[in-house]
């Protein structure tokens, strides 16, 4: 994120290094010219992503959080920095609490970083509107429009359903902090996945409906990613699509053929 490639003294703006920033309609540019020139700027992409994880209970900062989760968790460590940025951005942050008083606090605190990015952006929008009524320019409808509705972190509680069998849903989760319970169509079967691991494939793959349920567990965070986003990732990164492709194939065998398994008894097939 800080805009200078492998040569020294070379700085990439635009597609490849900057592509997932400017795609947040924002003034990337500037920022390279004022690192150049030795000003400390934050990366554009720094207040989304401090939005995403406003409500963890972390005293880090928002590269601390990412560099933990990639190195925690062996999908993203595949992923170069840039495209991980872009990926947390795209997808949810979502935590877990134990009971109803922690969620209504935690909730608030990310309302609470919500409203100041929502007043900041109308902020900088009014001053814009400004500086174009002051310069003679036209108006559109485009350049009124209020900004996006920020994304903060999800708060639920501990136990609430991730999704349930039958859902016509494909997002997909991956497991940062905690445990996620899988449930079975039947519900005679529960198995328990930890920080690492990942679930939803099924649907992400297939597109067909959940085939069981997902629970999420105490002092849990996840990511849900979307599927479009998924795709994108798996159309561009080999490695990542071949650990989702093997997790696919043995959790399919295990539920049709050897449910009594387990994954490293699956590998040599």
């Amino acid at each position: 994120p800080r805009y200078e490639s492998n040569v020294p003294g070379l700085y990439i703006v635009g597609s490849l290094a900057g592509y997932p920033l400017i795609k947040q309609a924002m003034n990337q540019g500037q920022d390279v010219v004022d690192y150049i020139h030795g000003v400390a700027v934050e990366p554009v992409d720094h207040a989304l992503l401090a939005l995403q994880f406003a409500a963890l209970p972390y005293a880090a900062g928002v590269d601390d959080i990412l560099a933990l989760y990639q190195q925690r968790i062996p999908m993203f460590r595949r992923m170069n920095t840039l495209a991980f940025r872009e990926l947390v951005i795209e997808s949810r942050v979502l935590m877990s609490t134990p009971d109803a008083e922690a969620q209504a606090s935690a909730q608030a605190k990310s309302e609470q970083a919500v409203k100041r990015r929502a007043e900041a952006q109308r902020t900088r929008q009014r001053a814009q509107l400004a500086q174009l009524k002051a310069a003679g320019e036209a108006l559109t409808d485009a350049d009124a429009a209020p900004p996006p509705a920020p994304k903060a972190t999800s708060v639920l509680r501990q136990e609430d359903f991730l999704f349930r069998s039958g859902e016509y849903s494909n997002t997909f989760f991956t497991i940062v902090e905690g445990e996620v319970t899988i449930i079975s169509e039947d519900g005679s079967k529960r198995f328990v996945l930890g920080p690492g691991q990942f679930f939803g494939e099924m649907s992400l793959i297939s597109g067909r409906p959940r085939r069981g349920s997902a629970q999420i567990g105490a002092e849990t965070i996840l990511i849900e990613t979307p599927r479009r986003s998924m795709l994108k990732l798996l159309n561009s990164n080999d490695e990542v699509r071949a650990g989702i492709d093997w997790v696919f194939i043995v959790r399919a065998l295990q539920q049709h053929f050897a449910p009594g398994l387990p994954m490293a008894a699956l590998r040599e097939i």
